[in-house]
């Protein structure tokens, strides 16, 4: 239904698979899962439907008449060209696009990660117009942090303090599989651990530095897991520019509990909404 300009950096996400972990295969999805499901609420939950998940492109080209949304991070202009005439897009509204039709997109503002995603189904259709903003009651604001709670080998670390003292820079090397986070060295009795399971949000400690894990990371891993990033902050974390500042909070395992139960509250709150439209 779309394709991105030459020289972009994207690739196609569906929905996550279950199941594979054992074969060494994570069940992947969206990095920001969030931002995925609520295109895909926007566009009536369709079965068939095409996603990429974006870091960086100038132009969208449309090769099929369809329904489309833009989700996740935000960018200072977005247009819908047709024929000449161009359309100012808002973020996160559903709108139409003809066979020939293509999206220019300037100066990223806010986050990392972009989502298209587009359908033919009628089901999707008819939600031309709508809008995630009509929904905003839904949705809580993400803190300026993101949130830790200890992992299995968080007795490694000499003194855990020194690992919330200063804020984390996100290397460049950083990839779709994890984050590596540059700091001040921190002590830990050792560095490795028999290969053990991992999962989403695992803060790893090798001698070079901690990586935090997204969701298309390894199943397993030989270094200490002091620490793992909540489920309810892994989408935000997501988000973080390369280059930016991260700042970390430790909390307890009941809180991240409650903190998760309300997001997938919030969620399934708005897709009730928007289905019944």
């Amino acid at each position: 239904m779309f394709t991105l300009a030459k020289n972009s950096l994207g690739f196609e996400v569906k929905d996550k698979t279950y199941g594979l972990q054992d074969r060494g295969i994570s069940p992947k999805g969206a990095s920001d899962q969030l931002s995925f499901n609520i295109a895909k609420t926007l566009l009536g939950e369709p079965k068939n439907f095409r996603c990429f998940e974006i870091i960086f492109t100038s132009k969208i080209y449309f090769d099929k008449d369809c329904v489309f949304t833009l989700t996740g991070a935000h960018y200072k202009k977005m247009y819908l060209h047709d024929k000449g005439e161009k359309l100012l897009l808002e973020h996160s509204c559903v709108y139409k696009a003809k066979k020939g039709n293509f999206i220019s997109i300037y100066q990223l503002q806010k986050g990392f990660r972009l989502y298209l995603m587009s359908s033919e189904e009628k089901i999707s259709l008819k939600n031309e117009g709508l809008r995630r903003g009509e929904f905003s009651k839904y949705f809580s604001k993400s803190p300026s942090y993101i949130r830790l709670i200890k992992g299995p080998e968080f007795h490694y670390l000499k003194n855990s303090n020194d690992f919330f003292a200063n804020p984390f820079k996100i290397s460049m090397d950083s990839n779709l599989m994890g984050l590596r986070l540059i700091s001040a060295k921190i002590q830990a009795s050792k560095y490795d651990i028999v290969s053990s399971s991992v999962d989403d949000g695992t803060v790893q400690l090798t001698q070079d530095g901690a990586i935090a894990l997204l969701r298309h990371r390894q199943t397993t891993g030989g270094y200490p897991r002091i620490f793992s990033v909540i489920q309810a902050d892994i989408d935000t974390l997501s988000q973080y520019p390369l280059g930016s500042y991260v700042h970390f909070k430790l909390i307890k395992m009941s809180e991240a509990k409650e903190l998760l139960l309300y997001k997938e509250n919030e969620l399934r709150n708005f897709k009730q909404s928007v289905l019944k439209i």
